[in-house]
């Protein structure tokens, strides 16, 4: 039974030393990890916010120059073609300054009065994404600039901010939107991509240097017993 014993005893303290490199290696592993999409989610949530303050002031630069060429009820907005081509190559000049991907105008049933994406967002028909950006929508008829959080679609991020118009009325007629380029949040979808392909060459690498370790320690465990037989 001490010869059991006293061969058996370096087994379990090179598994025992085993298992404590492993669980270290493990728990770095998982800090890195864990401090990578700590550093994503600050800057998503900092992006958000700064983004947003952004575009809702553009969409309030949209207004203004929306207020130059036409009046409420707004559904007569094109009926001057001089003040309609102008109001366009104007809001044309918006969306090219600040890259834009669109801006429309949205009448209070949430139908397309005006858009720069006709082809997308028909004029006279119900605008696509008033689903999601309603609470934005809402506080904009309600006469304050805002804009939508920021949610991704089939790996692309979206994001748009809105504006009550006419300006400081007390009846709102319409809601002026801008609708961020996707290329504005590129970067952060790469950057998320890079954040799972790191946690799973992570996991992948723990994995394999478990089994690499567990075997290692045994094949050693296995040699100095040999050699004290």
């Amino acid at each position: 039974m001490g010869a059991y014993i006293t061969m058996n005893r370096p087994r379990s303290i090179a598994f025992l030393r085993s298992g404590w490199m492993a669980l270290a290696v493990v728990i770095l592993a998982a800090a890195l990890v864990i401090a990578g999409w700590y550093y994503y989610s600050e800057t998503r949530r900092s992006l958000d916010f700064e983004f947003g303050r952004r575009l809702a002031a553009i969409a309030e630069l949209a207004v203004a120059d929306i207020s130059r060429f036409a009046a409420p009820p707004t559904r007569e907005i094109f009926a001057d073609s001089l003040a309609a081509s102008s109001m366009r190559a104007r809001l044309e000049r918006i969306r090219s300054d600040h890259a834009l991907f669109n801006v429309v105008v949205l009448g209070e049933d949430f139908v397309t009065l005006a858009s720069l994406e006709p082809a997308l967002y028909p004029e006279g028909v119900e605008y696509a994404h008033w689903h999601p950006d309603y609470p934005a929508l809402e506080r904009a008829f309600r006469g304050r600039a805002t804009a939508t959080d920021l949610y991704a679609v089939r790996g692309t991020y979206l994001k748009a901010g809105y504006a009550p118009f006419p300006p400081f009325a007390g009846e709102i007629a319409a809601v002026v939107g801008v609708e961020a380029n996707a290329e504005f949040l590129h970067g952060l979808a790469r950057l998320r991509f890079i954040l799972i392909a790191v946690t799973g060459i992570s996991i992948a690498g723990i994995a394999l240097f478990m089994i690499f370790a567990m075997r290692a320690t045994s094949s050693l465990v296995k040699a100095r017993e040999s050699l004290m037989r």
